[in-house]
């Protein structure tokens, strides 16, 4: 399984658990049993802040990514320079101007060629 796949199922097996928790939430501590509040809220915030800490360590810890053009180091951290980069990720390198697709891949551009422009009227 590679790194993003493990990232998506470890943020669904998360957010499973925060999903179970509000149904006992909801469910259990509204059958009048005032004890359960104080033990289950700081155990539902520590699942929380702990999942959401393992998940940027796991992002953080990942191998650094690189152009497969002109093997210069991309940045962690992408800032989208278009909505299709934004919306289904890949990204630009500074150092050569190609754009990768999400995978790493070189990203084919169409081009629009002066035979196929339409001439003015």
């Amino acid at each position: 399984m590679n790194l993003p796949t493990r990232l998506i199922v470890m943020i669904l097996a998360l957010l499973a658990w925060m999903a179970l928790a509000i149904f006992v939430q909801v469910h259990v501590i509204s059958a009048n049993a005032a004890w359960r509040l104080p033990v289950l809220v700081p155990a539902m915030l520590w699942g929380a802040v702990t999942g959401g800490g393992f998940v940027l360590l796991i992002g953080l810890l990942a191998p650094r990514r690189h152009c497969p053009k002109c093997e210069a180091v991309l940045p962690r951290f992408r800032k989208p320079k278009s909505w299709r980069q934004a919306l289904f990720g890949g990204q630009h390198c500074a150092a050569c101007h190609v754009t990768l697709d999400r995978h790493g891949r070189v990203r084919k551009v169409a081009s629009i060629s002066s035979s196929s422009e339409v001439s003015p009227l």
